[in-house]
C-alpha cells in the first residue's frame, strides 16, 4: 500500500495497486490507482502520451519500492495538466 497525492494535488489515496490505462474517445493516457478495500481504480494522473506516462509510472514503482513508508506525489509530476 501506497499513500498517494492525485495530480490535481486534492486528494490523497491509499493505493493497493497502479495502472497505465488509455480511455477510448481521450487522447490522453492516465494512471490510476486501486484504492484500498475497493475494487474501483482512480485517476492519479494524465498524461499527453504514453510515453510520458510510462516514465512517471516508473518513478512512482521505483519511489514506492525503496520505501518503507511509501508514498508518492502525482501533484509534482510536470507537465500538470
Amino acid at each position: 500500500m501506497a499513500w498517494v497525492m492525485s495530480q490535481s494535488g486534492k486528494e490523497i489515496m491509499n493505493c493497493v495497486a497502479f495502472r497505465i490505462k488509455r480511455l477510448e474517445g481521450y487522447k490522453k493516457t492516465f494512471i490510476e490507482g486501486q484504492i484500498s478495500n475497493s475494487d474501483t481504480f482512480h485517476i492519479l494522473g494524465e498524461f499527453d502520451s504514453e510515453d510520458e506516462a510510462i516514465s512517471i509510472f516508473k518513478e512512482l514503482y521505483k519511489t514506492l519500492s525503496s520505501s518503507e513508508n511509501p508514498s508518492f506525489d502525482f501533484s509534482k509530476q510536470l507537465p500538470r495538466t
